[in-house]
């Protein structure tokens, strides 16, 4: 069998547990890969700007499929995308009116990451550095308002609900979209909000 290209994970996987990257070691896998003809590749729920963040010089050496699925990028350059329905993304806006800053609501998107202001990000200490935390806020579009216009294009939705109500909120969430969206533990209390079908080995399916 000839192996023409490696995937992975990044939390528990790639990374270690404060969240950093080795990247002296990554840097020689991919020169040894380069002269075996080897993809490597990067399957992740977190979006492209964290990604590079992490990777610094090498992210244009790795092909990242990102926002669980939903983002694809080769050379740094993107290759595919996709979106939820517009009434899907209403539909959610309307569900969670009220309670985006305590549930610290994200929506992922075309144009970014955009949450209420007012949100404070909890337990991010668990998996980023006071740099890594400090990045996330600055390039966080903080408004008044969660609406469809701000967007481009919905990839997915987050929460942070804690680990006592993660249960419970996983199944409104299925109960309310009728499977069209689905939503999934990522750990810590954070819930993962996608588009049916569109996930990590999607996204892989889609590159290969």
């Amino acid at each position: 069998m000839t192996i023409k290209l490696i995937a992975t994970d990044m939390d528990g996987t790639l990374l270690d547990q404060r969240g950093q990257l080795d990247l002296p070691r990554l840097e020689k896998i991919l020169d040894q890969l380069d002269q075996r003809d080897i993809r490597f590749v990067i399957a992740t729920g977190n979006e492209v700007h964290r990604m590079r963040q992490l990777l610094e010089h090498l992210a244009s050496r790795v092909v990242l499929v990102v926002a669980n699925g939903a983002r694809i990028f080769e050379n740094n350059k993107l290759i595919q995308a996709q979106t939820w329905d517009d009434a899907m993304v209403d539909k959610a806006l309307v569900h969670f009116k009220g309670r985006e800053c305590r549930d610290q609501f994200v929506v992922t998107s075309m144009n970014g990451s955009f949450v209420k202001e007012g949100t404070v990000f909890t337990d991010l200490e668990k998996f980023m550095t006071p740099e890594m935390i400090e990045k996330l806020y600055q390039r966080t579009n903080f408004v008044d308002e969660l609406n469809s216009d701000l967007f481009g294009g919905v990839l997915k939705m987050s929460m942070v609900v804690g680990e006592e109500r993660s249960s419970s909120v996983l199944q409104e969430i299925n109960d309310l979209f009728d499977g069209r969206v689905r939503a999934v533990s990522s750990g810590y209390g954070c819930i993962d909000i996608l588009q049916a079908g569109v996930h990590k080995a999607w996204g892989l399916e889609e590159l290969l």
